[in-house]
C-alpha cells in the first residue's frame, strides 16, 4: 500500500462490481431496518458529527468525490469539482467530498476546505459500507450512486472512475480535458439513460487505509 501523497495510476476501475448494493441511509431504506442501520454512521463531517444520510428521498444521484488534502492532483481538480456543483445546482444531485485516507484529521480537512473554498458536504473516515460499494483506489476518483429500487431501497454504484481525461498518466497532463466522464455519467442518470463506463483509469495518489496505517506504525 503506497503512503499518503504517493502518486500512481491504476487500471482497476473496470474490475469493480457496479451492482453491489449497500444499505446506506439516504432516506431510501427498507421498512423495518432504519432503526438498526441508523446506529452505524456512514462517516463523520469535519467537526466530528456522524453522517447518517447522503441525500433525501428526492435525490436521483449521489456523487462521491474522493480527495486527499496532500494530493496535488486532487487539489488541481477542485475548480472542476466546483464547476460541476454549479452546473447541477438545483437538480436532484448531491455532491460529497470524501476524504478516505486514515491519515486525515478534522483540523487538516477544515484547513484544506478553507484554502480551496470547498463549501459542500464532506465526509471523513468513510465507513466500510461506502468503501465496499465504491472501492476507490486513488485520489481523485469519483463515484455516482443511484437509488436501487429493484432491491427495495439503498444505493448502488453506476459509475466508478476518473473525473475526466485531463491526466493521461503520471507526468502526462492535457492542457484541458477532452472527455468529461463524470459529467456525462451524472447527465445520463438525470436523463434516465445508460451510464457509460470511464474511458480510462483514474490517475492520482494512493489511498492509505486504517490497516495500512497500523501496519506502518508497527514497523521499527
Amino acid at each position: 500500500m503506497p503512503p499518503a501523497g504517493q502518486i500512481l495510476s491504476t487500471g482497476g476501475a473496470m474490475r469493480r462490481a457496479f451492482s453491489i448494493t449497500v444499505w446506506l441511509l439516504c432516506g431510501l431504506v427498507l421498512p423495518g431496518i432504519a432503526q438498526t442501520r441508523a446506529a452505524t454512521p456512514l462517516g463523520f463531517d469535519p467537526r466530528g458529527k456522524p453522517v447518517t444520510r447522503l441525500g433525501s428521498p428526492e435525490t436521483q444521484a449521489v456523487v462521491l468525490l474522493f480527495l486527499a488534502t496532500d494530493c496535488p492532483i486532487s487539489n488541481r481538480y477542485v475548480p472542476e469539482i466546483q464547476r460541476l456543483e454549479k452546473e447541477f445546482a438545483g437538480k436532484p444531485v448531491v455532491f460529497w467530498v470524501v476524504y478516505p485516507n486514515a491519515t486525515e484529521t478534522d483540523s487538516g480537512v477544515l484547513h484544506h476546505q478553507a484554502s480551496y473554498a470547498l463549501q459542500g458536504a464532506s465526509l471523513l473516515r468513510p465507513g466500510a459500507g461506502i468503501m465496499a460499494l465504491a472501492h476507490p483506489t486513488v485520489t481523485p476518483e469519483s463515484v455516482v450512486l443511484v437509488p436501487d429500487k429493484a432491491a427495495g431501497g439503498g444505493l448502488r454504484a453506476v459509475y466508478v472512475g476518473r473525473i475526466d481525461d485531463r491526466y493521461v498518466d503520471i507526468g502526462r497532463e492535457r492542457p484541458q480535458a477532452v472527455r468529461h466522464d463524470l459529467e456525462a455519467a451524472i447527465s445520463a442518470v438525470l436523463s434516465h439513460r445508460a451510464v457509460a463506463p470511464p474511458g480510462g483509469p483514474p490517475v492520482g495518489c494512493g489511498i492509505v487505509s486504517e490497516a495500512a496505517l497500523h501496519s506502518m506504525a508497527g514497523k521499527p
